[in-house]
């Protein structure tokens, strides 16, 4: 799948600790070689992708661990990085 990011998620990569930009760059890796959503929650667990519903789009939350989240939009062969945040504030305004 190709990939694109927002300007949101590019400045909310400054605030993140080492060890969740590890785990967020493993899941970009697992998002390039998936085929297609379900491909990609077979590669990081069924319990770790869940989608979410809004109006006009794909919208998927990913788990990074314990307290963080990832926001995507899929839309047909393109993941969107829309959000990366705790997840006591994700779902404020996501998506």
């Amino acid at each position: 799948m190709d990939l694109k990011a927002t300007k949101k998620f590019h400045k909310s990569l400054r605030k993140l600790p080492p060890d969740v930009l590890r785990r967020l760059q493993r899941t970009i890796n697992l998002i390039k070689i998936s085929r297609d959503v379900d491909d990609l929650s077979r590669r990081v667990g069924p319990g770790n992708i869940k989608p979410l519903r809004a109006k006009g789009g794909k919208f998927y939350s990913i788990r990074l661990g314990l307290h963080w989240q990832l926001g995507i939009e899929v839309r047909g062969n393109v993941v969107v990085l829309m959000k990366i945040g705790s997840r006591e504030n994700f779902y404020r305004d996501f998506p």
